[in-house]
């Protein structure tokens, strides 16, 4: 294996101008090589401040002093294989090297080594060779993993899963409920005696007159009544809360993979945005981040304790209840926000309500959470929702006195990928889905560029698969 080593190395100058944090107007830093007669002690910086000089310690790393004739050297070296095999592959990306000198109120400074790491959706990963006199004494590999947005729920009610019945009674004049202007005066959620059996049901009642007197079968020349109830039937005892998200709050995972002479060490680091986290020497911070856009985070969400749905566009559920208890005990209570056509003469009624139910969004494979787009994958987690892109931008900030001399590292190997034909939809949501196959001697990522497109795909000695997720318009 052909190892390529890209190293750049920025030295601290001994006479080096800079303004110092946290100073007083005016104030400047010149660092100088006083006390380095005495052995053991830190290097100092003079201050010059209100045209009087003071010298203050560096109490952090000491900087190694370079050649005198460059200040920035490239030197490739090839390492010894047994240090090597510990690691896997790397990706060529970009990363940048700063130096920075703070000091505080109490003319306290130090020297923070600090190397950026830019990963989007085709650089996944980065390694950072770590080196002492110009020579590799170990590698920090970071691998970035899906980023992880968890929803802001917002709950707006709770409902079940039913099935629409209607049920018929009619009524001849003074009888029963069949009251004087008795189908004038009822109301959508009024009781009506005849249909005592399905009380427990959420629902709405309605009635048409119809004819009366002998040749109906009724004693008296007045209207009959045509009562019915369209009933909200539950097909299950599951309770159905639906939610929107008011936001999503952004969680990036990397591994983390540090060999250093004759130690190594695997974490998974869970960051938030622009908070700092320290493992060991070595701190980690997301300083800057773009997070994906679909109009699938807009959505609306059906979660239960065994399943997650998304509602699509303004499809509206069938009952309303105020909250879980009220669903599950007092079914009956909730409101009925469905309005079928009915046609209750003659008898039995005749209704057409809209098919809007849990049972017919869920017959919608698009619908299911654990949906993957070419954008972004969304699941069902518990009572969460959980979105899942590799579409984002960001760049990661490593702090550590290692990083005080470190170069990219970056192998080159054979790889074997093939990729399987196109298959999905055009202007969908679904997308196109590729399935790439690819196997290396080590773990790693590679970057295919076919036309007008260009992803990444995972690699390893196993033959790793990938699915990519495009989107295609066609008029």
């Amino acid at each position: 294996m052909l190892l390529y080593l890209m190293i750049s190395a920025i030295a601290l100058s001994v006479k080096l101008m800079l303004v110092r944090k946290g100073s007083h107007s005016g104030a400047t830093v010149t660092s100088s090589e006083s006390g380095k007669d005495n052995k053991g002690s830190h290097p100092t910086v003079a201050i010059r401040k209100n045209d009087e000089m003071v010298n203050i310690q560096l109490q952090s790393f000491r900087p190694l002093p370079l050649s005198r004739n460059s200040v920035i050297t490239a030197i490739a070296v090839i390492v010894y294989a047994a240090l090597r095999e510990q690691a896997n592959a790397c990706q060529l990306g970009f990363t940048m090297h700063n130096t920075e000198v703070t000091c505080t109120s109490q003319n306290t400074c130090a020297i923070k080594f600090r190397r950026e790491i830019l990963f989007d959706e085709i650089h996944n990963m980065a390694c950072i060779d770590i080196l002492q006199a110009n020579k590799s004494v170990g590698i920090l590999r970071i691998e970035k993993l899906p980023l992880e947005l968890a929803c802001a729920k917002l709950t707006l009610f709770y409902t079940r899963d039913t099935e629409h019945k209607v049920y018929s009674a009619t009524r001849c004049a003074q009888m029963g409920s069949c009251r004087q202007d008795a189908c004038s005066m009822i109301k959508p959620d009024s009781r009506v005696e005849e249909f005592a059996n399905v009380s427990l049901y959420s629902g709405y009642t309605g009635c048409k007159p119809s004819c009366g007197g002998l040749i109906c079968g009724c004693l008296l020349p007045l209207p009959s009544c045509s009562f019915y109830r369209i009933a909200h039937v539950p097909s299950n005892s599951y309770v159905y809360e639906i939610a929107e998200c008011m936001g999503w709050k952004s969680l990036v995972r990397i591994k983390v993979q540090l060999i250093l002479h004759d130690m190594a060490m695997k974490k998974q680091v869970t960051l938030r945005p622009y908070v700092t986290k320290k493992i060991d020497d070595t701190s980690f911070t997301v300083i800057s981040m773009s997070t994906p856009s679909s109009p699938l985070l807009q959505s609306r969400f059906v979660i239960s304790e065994h399943e997650g749905l998304i509602i699509p566009g303004t499809e509206t559920m069938p009952v309303e209840c105020k909250t879980f208890e009220e669903a599950s005990n007092k079914f009956h209570h909730c409101q009925s926000r469905v309005i079928c056509q009915c046609d209750a003469e003659p008898a039995p009624a005749r209704c057409y309500c809209p098919p809007s139910n849990i049972a017919t969004i869920k017959s919608v494979i698009s619908n299911v959470l654990l949906e993957s787009s070419p954008f972004l994958s969304i699941i069902r987690r518990k009572d969460s929702v959980i979105a899942y892109s590799r579409r984002e931008e960001m760049t990661l900030m490593v702090e550590s006195k290692y990083m005080q001399e470190s170069a990219e590292y970056v192998t080159e190997q054979d790889c074997n990928a093939s990729l399987t034909k196109l298959a999905g939809c055009y202007n969908c949501q679904e997308g196109a889905n590729l399935v790439a196959s690819c196997t290396t001697a080590t773990h790693t990522w590679n970057i295919i560029q076919c036309k007008t497109h260009v992803f990444s795909i995972e690699c390893n000695p196993l033959g790793s698969q990938t699915h990519s997720f495009w989107t295609f318009s066609k008029r």
